[in-house]
């Protein structure tokens, strides 16, 4: 589980931040970080983030259109 202080020291201001610096890593070809930041999640960080992408990938279809 990844705590706020986490998220602090590692200079992501809240979980959002830390879902689209793992989404860039994901764009970027670098799917071992991503992995890894995927690692440090709970569970329920984890739904989060699956919540996280569906709304990315609604807005991006909705772009498109």
């Amino acid at each position: 589980m990844i705590t706020k202080h986490d998220l602090e020291y590692h200079g992501y201001g809240n979980l959002d931040d830390y879902f689209e610096a793992i989404c860039q890593e994901i764009e970027q070809n670098n799917h071992s970080a991503a992995r890894e930041m995927q690692a440090k999640l709970s569970r329920g960080q984890l739904l989060a983030f699956e919540q996280f992408l569906d709304e990315a990938y609604h807005y991006e279809l909705m772009d498109e259109l």
